[in-house]
């Protein structure tokens, strides 16, 4: 008779992966001691003691508000892993706009080495279009590469073409006209301002393509193609060894799925336990 078992990878892989990209002392030291990471977070966020942000104290009584401050700070450092903004997390965590940013704010104080990561992860990708998780992985983000505007013209022509400057086309005038409305594109601080500028483009003949968007998607899956793409390689590589396992084969364990970070398989009952 077989048994469903499982077999656990390391918890909170993206967690894990964090500190050690961003090489934080604190956050390893903190699972070097068998420490709550979000817990040691909240510690930091809230200025407080580590257990009064503990689900229970350390004599065992419910602490109910060191349980939210946990959760909010999981909210948060799992928001950033995955690329949320302030608003996203402030709707996570049931606050407001404020006191998500002063909360995030606060983290990033206390965590400057987490801080720094992220940036530098962003300006490689800027640089490289991809990032690579800690095997080696690429992740391509092109977009990040992309000019924040581009113009097009009624012919369709974006900018100059050398193979058809014998068609007459007057490509100085066209750059020189689509250049001005991205200049102006560029310099504009609001929305009300870059619609008005498109829409007199428009009026001209020239289509502006706004790549703000794709830019802003690709920048947020920087640091989440990292982190979620390193806890899949490495989760990948674990069921690779554990198929392999000749221990395990032994004990006739075959394994079935990977849910998050977790293995689960089965074996003959009398296995299940060894």
């Amino acid at each position: 008779m077989y048994l469903l078992v499982r077999t656990f990878l390391k918890s909170q892989q993206e967690p894990r992966l964090m500190a050690h990209y961003a090489n934080d002392q604190s956050m390893i030291d903190a699972y070097k001691n068998k420490k709550d990471l979000y817990a040691t977070i909240a510690a930091q966020v809230y200025n407080n003691n580590y257990w009064d942000n503990m689900e229970h104290y350390e004599d065992g009584t419910p602490n109910p508000e060191g349980k939210k401050r946990r959760s909010n700070c999981k909210s948060i450092a799992l928001g950033l892993l995955y690329g949320r903004g302030t608003t996203s997390v402030a709707e996570q965590i049931g606050s407001t706009f404020e006191e998500a940013q002063q909360l995030i704010d606060k983290f990033f104080a206390g965590f400057p080495a987490v801080s720094t990561w992220i940036e530098e992860t962003q300006k490689n990708a800027y640089k490289n279009g991809y990032v690579e998780d800690v095997m080696g992985r690429r992740r391509r983000l092109p977009d990040l590469q992309l000019p924040k505007y581009t113009a097009e013209d009624e012919e369709g022509e974006v900018e100059f073409n050398p193979l058809l400057f014998s068609s007459g086309i007057n490509y100085d005038k066209k750059q020189k006209e689509s250049s001005k409305y991205i200049k102006r594109l560029e310099e504009a601080t609001t929305f009300k301002q870059r619609s008005a500028i498109k829409a007199e483009a428009a009026s001209q003949g020239i289509k502006i393509y706004d790549n703000t968007g794709f830019i802003s998607k690709a920048e947020r899956q920087c640091v989440n193609a990292r982190v979620q793409g390193g806890a899949a390689t490495i989760t990948k590589l674990a069921m690779i060894a554990v198929s392999k396992d000749s221990v395990l084969k032994n004990l006739k364990f075959d394994l079935l799925l990977c849910i998050h970070d977790e293995l689960i398989g089965e074996c003959p009952r009398e296995n299940a336990e060894q």
